[in-house]
């Protein structure tokens, strides 16, 4: 095995690990479906091929020719799954929750969070979208800071709600909507 043979499994590695990683990081809003499950499942038997197609080369380059095992596809192993634990469980990286709210009709939920942000999930049969933001509470009235909340969500979450007890209230314009369909409960609340 020369060295271009090396680095050109090593390159590929690289750059299948880019991609399943890039798959797992999101910043700002996002969906995430079926579709993108297949792929990290293909793009990762994929990696796995090559890895142990890399592996057996090198092995078998050590007890024919004596040459020397290439560590470099392990390494980038090690290093993919350790990034990719860390992204599967960025959560608990992630502010604490203040409270969770939801809408049994429309299966989304709203998560605020203690460092004034906010996180909407927006879950469909084959596919959860989220949306994130910035909120602020003053006395009686929660407003999520995003002015593109309503288009963004396709009118299933408003810029502003009136909180009463476990309920949140959209406010539109001036009014209080009192739909039971529009509204949000406070189904959990953290500590």
């Amino acid at each position: 095995m020369n060295i271009n043979k090396k680095h050109y499994i090593s390159i590929t590695l690289l750059f299948l690990a880019f991609i399943i990683i890039k798959m797992q990081f999101h910043f700002g809003d996002y969906c995430y479906g079926i579709g993108h499950g297949l792929l990290f499942i293909l793009l990762s038997v994929l990696y796995l091929v090559t890895f142990i197609i890399s592996i057996s080369i090198s092995i078998y380059s050590y007890f024919k020719n004596k040459q020397a095992i290439n560590f470099i596809p392990l390494i980038i192993t090690i290093v993919t799954i350790l990034v990719l634990t860390l992204a599967f469980n960025f959560e608990w990286l992630d502010s604490p929750k203040k409270f969770t709210a939801g809408n049994e009709f429309m299966g989304s939920t709203l998560s605020i969070k203690e460092n004034n942000s906010f996180l909407i999930k927006i879950q469909g049969h084959h596919m959860s979208c989220y949306y994130k933001g910035d909120y602020k509470i003053n006395k009686d009235t929660l407003e999520l800071l995003r002015k593109d909340i309503g288009t963004q969500t396709d009118n299933i979450f408003f810029n502003k709600y009136l909180i009463k007890g476990k309920n949140l209230s959209p406010i539109e314009g001036n009014l209080i909507v009192n739909d039971s369909a529009r509204s949000l409960i406070i189904d959990k609340i953290y500590e």
